[in-house]
């Protein structure tokens, strides 16, 4: 008949391993309930949930960051107790702005693009708008296989938009005129056209912009929704026909 005999000695400490947890569960839901009585004062709170600790947390930080695991374990005891004082040195140099690309990354970058605003202060309809504000990436509207490829670029004024269409003709046969984007702005009742810049001639591989300028209010959040169809007059280069046509963009 085989028995099992369990030590005297285990059985304490896992009795007093049990005590201990069920202490601190205790005073960590009185703490968080904001229970705990006048007695326990931090120091006493701190002193039962971290014990005692007699080096700097610096000096323990650092120590422990330099310790590599080996077949000895780490030793408190060799951390030092007294904390180095950074020398005015470093500190100077650490504070310092770097004077290299990283620098550029501090200062404020520019919404503008310079070529954005020379392009749209030559053209006469948006002449008044004022200042350039800001000016979006472009927004492909066509996928990459589409014979006539489009993409719009947002310029945003004080109290207008305008909307920069950047047309690709992709067919060497064809050239393309009078191309405009007619902007279906049903669900944008904020917004309202003003003006309107057409495409005279978009040969191919030779990429042309049309213009959309619509106004909006001033100091107002204003939202909406735009739907564009491209609208053109096709010309056979090989035939000289030509007729008219459109795509839904």
């Amino acid at each position: 008949m085989s028995g099992a005999a369990c030590s005297p000695t285990m059985v304490d400490e896992e009795e007093l391993t049990a005590v201990e947890v069920r202490n601190r569960a205790t005073l960590y839901l009185k703490l968080l309930g904001g229970e705990a009585t006048v007695g326990e004062t931090e120091k006493d709170v701190n002193e039962f949930l971290f014990g005692s600790l007699d080096v700097p947390l610096v000096n323990l930080e650092t120590s422990l960051r330099n310790y590599e695991p080996s077949d000895v374990p780490f030793d408190i005891s060799s951390v030092p107790k007294e904390t180095k004082s950074q020398p005015l040195a470093e500190k100077k140099s650490t504070g310092k702005k770097s004077a290299g690309p990283t620098s550029a990354v501090s200062d404020p970058v520019s919404t503008v693009d310079a070529s954005y605003e020379k392009l749209l202060s030559s053209i006469p309809e948006f002449a008044d708008f004022g200042k350039l504000f800001k000016s979006s990436a472009p927004v492909e509207l066509t996928e990459a296989e589409t014979e006539y490829s489009v993409n719009v670029v947002k310029h945003i004024f004080d109290g207008h938009v305008v909307l920069q269409y950047n047309c690709t003709n992709t067919i060497p046969e064809q050239l393309l005129e009078q191309v405009i984007v007619f902007v279906d702005a049903s669900k944008a009742d904020e917004f309202l056209e003003v003006a309107l810049k057409p495409l005279e001639s978009l040969p191919y591989d030779s990429p042309g912009q049309t213009f959309v300028a619509f106004e909006k209010p001033e100091g107002v959040i204003a939202t909406g929704k735009f739907s564009n169809i491209l609208k053109f007059i096709v010309k056979e280069v090989t035939i000289g026909s030509w007729r008219s046509n459109f795509m839904r963009c």
